[in-house]
């Protein structure tokens, strides 16, 4: 498992994901072994997001292979033992 990356779901899904890819550039300029290693995504404040827009991040994370969590303390949506297990079948 590369990394755990907690991207803030924006108001414009476009935004979301060039944050998304600012983050990847880093890590990847960092160290190229660690970019390419498996990675999850956790998406929080997914309560300031529409259906459309979370729609759009989670195809995009589809495409990428890339395991999508969402999570929002203020809607209660917080599944951290369904993260903490995927991110132990991971290591």
């Amino acid at each position: 498992l590369s990394s755990a990356i907690v991207c803030k779901s924006s108001r414009n899904p476009s935004n979301s994901i060039q944050n998304f890819e600012t983050v990847n550039e880093e890590i990847k300029k960092f160290d190229e072994n660690l970019h390419k290693l498996p990675m999850i995504v956790i998406a929080n404040k997914i309560d300031s997001a529409s259906i459309e827009q979370m729609s759009i991040f989670t195809r995009y994370m589809k495409n990428r292979k890339t395991r999508l969590f969402k999570i929002s303390a203020k809607k209660g949506i917080i599944d951290l033992e369904k993260v903490l297990k995927k991110i132990c079948c991971m290591l």
